[in-house]
């Protein structure tokens, strides 16, 4: 199965034909973006705003890193959705990393599933 990314970038849609972002978009996007990854940003914030997706699998699809997708979602003025869950996750992440264990996220199930990992000082 392709990715949204693939099928941006000149790939096919879902009926065989090739898919093209039409040359106002990307002139409204601006002549230094690129407009598939600013399309996925925007797709990705859109879908979380809507609480379709996660914030993990939100951050995953923009192809941004966690603190840019954050101020993404400033930007385009939506409110991040951090619940007691969240808080409580990232409490246990906190406290792990001072005991010397770490747990990484895996993807779209940010701070929900995690393979453990252990940290080791350089």
């Amino acid at each position: 199965m392709r990715s949204v990314r693939d099928v941006l970038r000149g790939g096919l849609s879902d009926r065989g034909d090739p898919l093209r972002i039409p040359d106002e978009i990307r002139e409204a996007l601006g002549p230094r973006r690129d407009p598939v990854k600013e399309i996925m940003k925007r797709l990705a914030v859109s879908l979380y705003a809507e609480r379709k997706i996660s914030l993990g699998k939100a951050v995953e699809l923009s192809g941004t890193s966690y603190s840019s997708f954050l101020e993404a979602l400033a930007d385009f003025g939506v409110d991040l959705d951090y619940d007691e869950e969240d808080l409580m996750s990232d409490l246990e992440v906190l406290e792990r990393l001072r005991s010397g264990v770490i747990f990484l996220p895996t993807g779209a199930d940010f701070g929900h599933k995690r393979r453990k990992a252990t940290h080791q000082a350089m």
